[in-house]
């Protein structure tokens, strides 16, 4: 317990995460912290997933586009995990949780730790079920198909020491990892074995530098490389219809450290950070048009859609951080001591995309492929022409290409004091204020300039207030008590949603002129709409004297801590948060009729058949969050304990930025209800026990209720929205008697959710060091297993309706637990 803060922290040092059945992922070690979802990308305490942070020795090192790491590292790299989920400091601004990986510094001894971990075929359990097929089906026995393989293998390798004794040391890391899998596909009844290979490449190395007794630098430098090959991986889409993805990272952080003396303190904290993700068709085909049959759920010919926001099949995007942040301590006396500290925090961001679609056009077809003659990769074949349903044509800035830049400049300053009254009370005043600047492309400009443009200006406040009372006196227990303000601001994912999309030029198949209209040439035709291009959304620009509201989010948080044994507390958090002002594109052209499924007009003239959105942070869009958390931390004997119950509410409008909330006025008064990341009860444990002759066992336990589900099925009008009949997070049952549902009587609205999860991961450790009598050195020997019970539970099922091939309540894509899986690592540590 520390009774000079009073935010929600929890430290997992190397050891224990050693002894943690999880795969050693940096970015995975916060799932096991109270009020943090499942996932590496997870939401916390009812915020997005893209709110949350990822520091590297106190540096914010967060991808700029989608809050995950920008560049991950070898897992035993790290010395400590610092985890951050409430009560922030005045010299934090985030709306989601904080990782911060402290690394491990050189010595004056030589270190070396090195290991291998091995995960052979007969260690994997084998899903043989396709996806694609009902939930009941999908267990993992008695199943005539040919089992798919596995293997993956990662050699590591650790070391440091001194190069001038007292004075400079280093410290560095490698990691190579080979992942060669196969998944089960089905496809219009045909089964075959996909190969799912990925391979990574993670290096790192720290220098650190004693200059004088009162000045410290050191300089880290982190390198990653990504390869996946098919990367849907399921079967949504055909061989043809696969992706491949190439990333990559590094960063540079420099840190330096000055004691003016033994009250004043300077720190700087500066870096670069680089990541570049490129998402391809697995052939490198840019010409084949691909098709999806929206009968069959199934892309073909070439690769689908990049995701909801990037409507192009492939993607090369480059991203930029420069952080500058300085930050001066001092120590005062005057009724109590006082710890302030100050400090700046500057960051520019910048976003570059490449985005299109192989051959400028897909087609959307309909129980069949369609052989039209405007696909020329196909010889016309009018027997296919019932399967034609629509034609999208895509074009951008370089042809049907679209290049853009975005940028963000962000700039925070924050003062806080931390004031010990007496012995039992301590005072944790704070403010900060974030001011951002968003700039786009010269494209977003609609008057041909070549200048970026300067989308808007945000600005927020961010006041903190935390006590702790020290009940007894005795440091054993503690009330604690916070309100703060964090504000999301110099976001360049905005900043680079303010830039044009993709024109889209949709157009649906003539069936008496045998042929798709070319909406390209003639968009004002009666079947044609238009979505994206230059002036198809724009941002209310704000000057910084009035600068627009930011998404922001305001916390109370209540707890009691109790040290029930030496080194070993428990407690309860109350946290109420409230998200405000969220992102949401606004549509302001089409009319639509009662039902918002067929557009009847354009308040434009000049905009006929275009949808036209307006970005902005809409104060009716929210979300919500009451939760109780009760927690045990702490190494009692022989024990090393983390483990919390957490009983959630999450609800409000919104599930993501730009989620389509405000696009169809019909549908917006059921986008209220359950969010998605809604988990009533939440129980999750990491427990391990050291034994007196180096066997060390540990066990990680989770059980999450399931999330809401939403019914909905595609927008006749516009295939990218979605048509709702009730709340969110609610459904309306078939009835019995006609098969049908019955969407005019509310009384049947009926909740919604996915399966609850339950899992447990063992592992077992013995270091045959000792056995061996290697003094002061270790060979450990590990065997971990994930998913001990091998649950064929379904973990998500469709929510999707559909008149033809309707899936509704089937296990999705992945929706089942990975079956049981184990492996198999040996370490060598001195």
């Amino acid at each position: 317990m520390n009774p000079d803060s009073a935010q929600t922290v929890a430290v997992i040092n190397a050891e224990k995460a050693a002894q943690t059945p999880i795969f050693h992922q940096v970015e995975g070690m916060a799932q096991q912290v109270a009020g943090v979802g499942p996932g590496n990308r997870p939401s916390t305490r009812g915020g997005l997933a893209r709110h949350g942070k990822f520091y590297v020795d106190g540096l914010d090192t967060t991808d700029i586009t989608d809050g995950s790491i920008t560049a991950p590292m070898n897992f035993d790299a790290v010395e400590n995990f610092e985890i951050i989920t409430g009560g922030f400091d005045a010299q934090y601004n985030s709306m989601g949780m904080i990782t911060n990986a402290v690394t491990k510094n050189g010595g004056n001894q030589f270190k070396v730790d090195t290991s291998v971990t091995v995960s052979p075929n007969f260690m994997f359990g084998q899903n043989n079920f396709p996806a694609t097929q009902p939930g009941f089906y999908g267990n993992y026995v008695d199943n005539p198909n040919p089992a798919p393989n596995h293997l993956f293998f990662s050699p590591i390798f650790n070391m440091g020491g001194p190069i001038v004794k007292d004075k400079l040391w280093f410290y560095a890391s490698y990691q190579q990892n080979f992942n060669d899998a196969q998944n089960p596909i089905s496809i219009y009844g045909l089964r075959s074995k996909r190969p799912v290979d990925t391979t990574t490449s993670l290096g790192r190395v720290k220098l650190t530098w004693q200059a004088t007794e009162k000045d410290r630098l050191t300089l880290g430098f982190n390198l990653d490389r990504n390869v996946i090959n098919n990367a849907f991986g399921d079967s949504s889409v055909t061989d043809d219809a696969e992706s491949k993805i190439h990333r990559g990272g590094e960063f540079v952080l420099l840190n330096y450290d000055h004691n003016f003396s033994d009250s004043v303190l300077f720190t700087l904290q500066t870096g670069v950070t680089y990541k570049q993700v490129n998402q391809d068709p697995i052939h490198d085909d840019f010409t084949t048009p691909a098709h999806f049959d929206i009968g069959g759920g199934v892309g073909d010919r070439n690769s689908d859609r990049i995701s909801s926001i990037f409507h192009g099949n492939y993607l090369h995007e480059t991203k930029y951080r420069i952080q500058f942040d300085p930050m001066l301590s001092w120590k005062m006396k005057g009724l109590g001591t006082h710890q302030f500290k100050a400090g700046v925090q500057y960051s520019w961001l910048i976003d570059r995309q490449a985005t299109g679609e192989a051959g400028n056009q897909n087609f959307t077809d309909s129980g069949g492929l369609c052989k039209a003659p405007a696909d020329p990769s196909l010889p016309a074949d009018p027997s296919t022409f019932q399967y034609c349903f629509k034609r999208t044509q895509f074009q951008g800035n370089q042809g049907g290409s679209l290049v853009t830049r975005a940028t963000a400049s962000d700039i925070g300053l924050f003062i806080q004091d931390r004031w010990n009254v007496n012995r039992q009370l301590t005072i944790i005043p704070g403010f900060r204020i974030d001011a951002g600047i968003l700039y786009g492309d010269p494209y977003a400009n609609t008057d041909g300039s070549q200048n970026a443009p300067k989308f808007t200006n945000l600005a927020g406040i961010g006041p903190r207030l935390s006590a702790t009372y020290d009940l007894f006196g005795d440091r054993r227990t503690l009330i604690v008590a916070n309100y703060g303000r964090n504000n999301d601001l110099g976001n360049v994912f905005i900043a680079q949603h303010g830039n044009p999309a993709l024109t889209e030029y949709s157009g649906t198949w003539s069936t008496s002129g045998k042929a798709f209209p070319d909406c390209q040439s003639n968009p004002a035709l009666p079947t044609c709409t238009v979505v994206g291009g230059p002036g198809g959304r724009s941002t209310p620009y704000h000057s910084l004297t009035s600068p627009m509201k930011p998404p922001h989010v305001d916390e109370l948080l209540f707890g009691v801590h109790h040290e029930v044994v030496p080194e070993t507390a428990i407690g309860v958090d109350f946290d109420y948060r409230r998200y405000g002002n969220m992102w949401e594109d606004i549509e302001v052209n089409r009319i639509w009729d009662a039902s918002g499924t067929k557009i009847i007009g354009y308040q434009d003239p000049n905009n006929v058949g275009r949808s036209v959105v307006v970005s902005t942070t809409a104060n009716e869009a929210y979300r919500k969050y009451a939760s109780m958390d009760l927690w045990v931390q702490g190494t009692p004997g022989r024990w090393d304990l983390l483990a919390s119950y957490t009983l959630a509410y999450n609800w409000g409008t919104v599930s993501d930025y730009f989620d389509g909330y405000l696009l169809n006025p019909r549908m917006t008064q059921f986008y209220e209800g359950w969010v998605p990341d809604d988990r009533r009860h939440t129980l999750k444990g990491s427990i391990a026990y050291r034994t007196l002759f180096g066997l060390d066992l540990g066990a990680r336990v989770q059980y999450r209720t399931g999330s809401p589900m939403w019914e909905h099925s595609s927008n006749p009008a516009d295939t990218n929205q979605s048509i709702y009949h009730s709340p969110r997070g609610t459904g309306v049952p078939f009835s019995s008697l006609t098969g049908a549902q019955d969407f005019n009587d509310p009384t049947q609205w009926t909740e919604l959710r996915n399966p609850d999860q339950f899992n447990i991961d063992l592992q077992a450790r013995y270091n045959l060091g000792g056995a061996l009598k290697m003094k002061e050195q270790k060979l450990d020997v590990v065997l971990l297993v994930v998913n001990v019970l091998s649950s064929a539970a379904a973990q998500t099922l469709t929510d999707t309706v559909k008149s033809k091939n309707n899936a509704f309540g089937d296990a999705t894509g992945f929706g089942h637990f990975a079956p049981i899986q184990g492996e198999l690592l040996i370490r060598y540590r001195n």
